[in-house]
Order: C-alpha cells, then structure tokens, then sequence
C-alpha cells in the first residue's frame, strides 16, 4: 500500500465553495488541532502526576512497611 498526496492538496469544495487544505477547511484543521493539544497536555498532565507520585514514594521509603520488617509476635 502506497501513501500519495493528491496532486494539489489545496482545493475548493464544490457545494460552498470554502478553500480546503487535504479534504478539511481551515476551521476543522483548528478545531482538530486544538482537541489533540489539548488530549496530549492532559496525558503528559497524568503521567507528570504519576511520575512525581513514584518519586515522592520511592525518596521517602517509609511509607509502607517492608515484609519481614515488622512482626506483630516480635517485641522490638
């Protein structure tokens, strides 16, 4: 399967005549654009979230008990 670029990317659309840039006009490349900005600062949001969570629990150490540290039978 071979992947072409029409012959003249830009074009007008023949029922209202808007000018269009590979089969969208210039409010959809917008309107495109905007949603994918928006999706990936979001998810590099989370995983910026995720990653200071990790940080945070990993340099503390001692958030969590660690098995075989503590026994409830054991005085210490």
């Amino acid at each position: 399967m071979k992947f072409s670029m029409p012959a003249n990317p830009v074009q007008r659309r023949a029922s209202d005549n808007k000018l269009m840039f590979v089969g969208m006009t210039g409010f959809e490349w917008l309107t495109t654009t905007t949603a994918l900005v928006i999706l990936y600062c979001a998810l590099a949001g989370f995983f910026i979230g995720m990653l200071a969570v990790s940080k945070k629990i990993r340099n503390d150490g001692n958030t969590f008990p660690r098995p075989g540290t503590h026994s409830p039978f054991r005085d210490e």
